[in-house]
């Protein structure tokens, strides 16, 4: 939704550098990115097919990553890849990819800021994905959804992960505006603390925890969390 000029970069790369079937997400998107996407890659031999929403007033991120991963389930069968349109993939990123993906595991980033727009790149198994019941549809504003997802294949599913090398995709520099503008949220902050406090009540009822009781490496690692050292 609004994010024509940073797909119109990413997605060359993606198409470049790795083999995938893509499927791209017209949520009520004003830049009217489907009609982009039908003249740049025409179907029938195209890679890329688009799912659109109808018509949305508000952006809703985990709707729009339900709406492109079940449609890519459904047509394309067994690993998804979740990726951001602002996410640039670098070549290596299939190799490694196709070295270490194995069933029975998800794969996220590693680290933290500044790598945290890139904390939307999943990796997970089709069944996985659609036995975890997909994203929360009730997280609203910005922010916390991608942990939840990481959070719910583990502790729900209870999948091992492995985090894939920072240095394999980057992201497409943008502020807070290009993030927010299309969420109609009044406070991003309220919004974003709203989500904090969902994504610890799920985990509370997967686990009968609260989430810092919890093996504080494996939380830190699924929340992109610097280690004490390194926020010293």
């Amino acid at each position: 939704m609004g994010r024509l000029a940073h797909l119109r970069i990413s997605l060359p790369l993606l198409l470049q550098h790795t083999p995938m079937h893509v499927v791209i997400v017209d949520y009520s998107c004003p830049d009217r990115c489907a009609w982009w996407v039908h003249g740049a890659y025409p179907p029938p031999n195209s890679r890329v097919s688009v799912v659109s929403s109808g018509y949305r007033e508000a952006f809703s991120k985990p709707e729009a990553l339900n709406l492109g991963l079940r449609q890519a389930a459904e047509q394309f069968g067994e690993w998804l890849c979740v990726l951001d349109a602002d996410t640039l993939v670098t070549p290596a990123l299939w190799g490694w990819l196709s070295v270490h993906v194995q069933p029975g595991k998800f794969y996220f980033v590693e680290g933290y800021k500044p790598r945290q727009d890139l904390t939307g790149l999943l990796v997970v198994h089709a069944r996985d994905y659609l036995e975890s019941g997909g994203y929360d549809e009730n997280f609203a504003g910005w922010g916390a959804e991608d942990f939840d997802m990481r959070c719910r294949l583990r502790f729900k599913l209870g999948l091992p992960f492995e985090e894939i090398p920072c240095g394999l995709a980057d992201s497409i520099p943008h502020g807070d505006e290009d993030r927010t503008q299309h969420y109609r949220v009044k406070d991003k902050r309220r919004s974003h603390v709203a989500n904090q406090h969902r994504l610890i009540a799920n985990v509370r009822r997967w686990t009968g925890s609260h989430i810092l009781d919890l093996d504080r490496d494996e939380v830190r690692r699924l929340l992109g969390m610097p280690e004490a050292r390194d926020r010293e």
